[in-house]
């Protein structure tokens, strides 16, 4: 939810955040028999190996209590398989069809009294400028998507009587929040160096905003 007494700040510590919950699950918790039919009692199974059951099934209904909460709040539930077909693959973060969709629908700029859409070339390139590798570094790389994600970016428009200026285009409308698209996916993996899955992730007009690992 975006409660609208709140300023920009509460809500970027909000959504640009991790969530990282370190469970211990005690062995007392499953009692009466629970235990037993689903192997965690089993005497074949080492204890470290029960243990880590015990907790694999704790974290998989926590997650899925996290999951009806964000669907009661609104959000959009995006399974694995369309998360990755959104992405582009397992290296992509965005999901750009939202992403490009959402920001042909928050943005506009006027002109002469006229307003106008952002044209098919800028919105591609405002998606292709969020997915920006990390060249300059993790700190350096974060802190301009921070930017762009609170000030947006200007691009260049053609205008009707020939001549060109540059406009301000927005990732989130922070005005009007009834417009943004809020999605949450489980599971997702994302490669590179090394291949992360965290438990769930929040989306923001496909851009991924939160983290939430168990």
């Amino acid at each position: 939810a975006w409660p609208m007494t709140m300023g920009p700040e509460p809500m970027i510590m909000i959504f640009l955040m991790s969530v990282r919950l370190a469970i211990s699950v005690p062995p007392c918790i499953f009692v009466n028999g629970f235990s037993s039919a689903y192997g965690f009692d089993d005497p074949a199974v080492n204890l470290h190996a029960r243990i880590q059951l015990k907790r694999n099934f704790f974290v998989l209904k926590f997650v899925h209590q996290i999951a009806k909460l964000l669907g009661k709040l609104g959000y959009t539930y995006i399974s694995p398989e369309e998360c990755v077909a959104e992405r582009g693959g397992l290296y992509g973060v965005l999901l750009k069809d939202i992403l490009r969709r959402q920001l042909q629908k928050i943005n506009q700029f006027e002109f002469s009294g006229v307003a106008y859409k952002f044209s098919a070339d800028n919105i591609e390139k405002a998606i292709s400028d969020l997915d920006e590798p990390l060249t300059d570094g993790l700190i350096r790389t974060s802190e301009k998507i921070y930017d762009a994600l609170m000030l947006g970016k200007s691009y260049l428009e053609k205008l009707a009587d020939g001549t060109s200026k540059s406009f301000n285009l927005k990732y989130i409308d922070w005005e009007h929040p009834e417009n943004n698209d809020f999605a949450f996916a489980e599971e997702v993996t994302v490669r590179g160096n090394t291949t992360n899955r965290p438990d769930i992730v929040i989306y923001l007009n496909g851009i991924a905003v939160g983290v939430i690992e168990l």
